[in-house]
């Protein structure tokens, strides 16, 4: 991050609570797409956002590995997530609708995942500021579920 924001700490104390606890590093970029990337335990933000969206971001990526716990791993590969997790084994989408759904669902379950653990960690939000947050991604995978066409991309 090249400068402090008010939500430096709050960032700060995310980070280094994923490293130590997850043993996930983040990693701040510029021009970067905000993901989580499971296999490499990383997780990349985009640092051209607002201070309050990296925060938002980064709750949600994380979020994201709360989805495949141990515990909860055995349930994303054979339950709840299980065309997510055939898709990870061959890298690509499936071509079904079920695939979408379930694509929405997990990310609908990060966003919860990533208030969660803020409220878990102290950390204080702006509840309608994350709401609208996480409503504007999540409303960009129910455009890219409801495309007719399969060639949309994910």
């Amino acid at each position: 991050m090249p400068y402090k924001s008010k939500y430096s700490k709050n960032i700060n104390k995310l980070v280094k609570w994923a490293k130590e606890v997850k043993q996930i590093t983040v990693v701040f970029a510029t021009g970067q797409v905000d993901r989580y990337m499971p296999e490499d335990r990383l997780i990349i933000i985009n640092e051209a956002q607002t201070g309050e969206n990296q925060l938002h971001t980064l709750l949600h990526e994380v979020g994201h590995s709360m989805n495949r716990e141990t515990g909860s791993e055995l349930a994303y590969r054979y339950g709840k997530y299980q065309l997510l997790a055939k898709s990870d084994e061959t890298g690509k989408p499936i071509k079904s609708y079920a695939y979408r759904v379930q694509l929405l669902d997990e990310e609908m379950q990060a966003w919860k995942n990533g208030k969660e653990l803020a409220e878990g960690l102290g950390i204080k939000l702006d509840d309608r500021a994350y709401e609208n947050c996480a409503a504007k991604c999540i409303m960009s995978y129910i455009d890219w579920a409801a495309e007719r066409e399969w060639n949309a991309p994910a």
